[in-house]
């Protein structure tokens, strides 16, 4: 207790050193994982091993069969293995070189991924000059992290350059449903709806939350919100039962 009431008080003197050694925990847990498991072997662990969220990112993609997967945060490649098990183009960034180089190895025997080592709203800069955001693309926003919150400036990326996208964001808080973890960084930075609600007013964006209970849910129970652009991509997600549509925001 004292231990953990001392570190309480020196994190919030100097919260540079605990970024600094979460990212230090980050590294020697990828290099241990390397080390223990060097390949990608089953789905187990994606999505925080939540069945029922990859459950219904399986009947997405399978429906959606979008031209392109985008994920940002790519860790220890978990997530990303199971995208690339559909068969589409898997794009994924990490911006931690020993982290994004252990995913490297972990994930090279799938020919339909690319790794990128930079941060996520570098990524998609290049995937726009690239012109890659012409087509419709499922995309997994998962690189908020520590002191680093690209959030807000990836979804208006996105929305301003994509006209046909699902994204699915990781660590989002669920209403009304306190067993779904979220991140939480200060008092006004908490991935909620209030957080994102500048980048939705009067968009045709619409949200849908987990309409499963986090009692039925496995794993670590993070919660997650859909918003979905383009008319296909939302009747697509009404016409799943697990999903609960939000209304739109004024």
């Amino acid at each position: 207790m004292f231990k953990k009431i001392t570190r309480k008080i020196v994190y919030k003197a100097i919260p540079h050193l605990r970024d600094t050694n979460a990212r230090l925990e980050a590294i020697e847990y990828a290099f241990t994982i390397l080390a223990t498991s060097p390949e990608y072997l089953s789905d187990e662990n994606s999505f925080n091993r939540q069945n029922i969220r990859r459950a219904i990112v399986t009947e997405v993609l399978q429906e959606m069969k979008p031209s392109c997967i985008i994920e940002t945060g790519t860790f220890l490649g978990e997530t990303t293995g199971f995208f690339a098990k559909f068969g589409f183009p898997v794009i994924s960034s990490e911006i931690s070189a020993p982290i994004h180089y252990a995913a490297k190895q972990r994930l090279a025997k799938f020919s339909n991924i690319n790794l990128m080592l930079c941060d996520s709203r570098l990524l998609f800069r290049k995937i726009i000059s690239d012109n890659l955001n012409s087509k419709p693309a499922f995309i997994y926003l998962d690189a908020h992290w520590l002191d680093d919150l690209p959030l807000l400036e990836e979804i208006r990326l996105i929305d301003a350059n994509w006209d046909n996208y699902i994204i699915l964001i990781d660590d989002f808080q669920v209403p009304n449903d306190s067993g779904y973890g979220y991140d939480k960084y200060s008092k006004k930075r908490i991935l909620n709806l209030s957080y994102i609600s500048g980048c939705l007013v009067n968009k045709p964006i619409r949200v849908f939350f987990p309409s499963a209970p986090s009692s039925q849910e496995s794993g670590a129970k993070r919660g997650y919100v859909f918003l979905a652009k383009g008319n296909e991509n939302i009747k697509l997600l009404e016409g799943l039962d697990k999903l609960t549509p939000n209304t739109p925001l004024r």
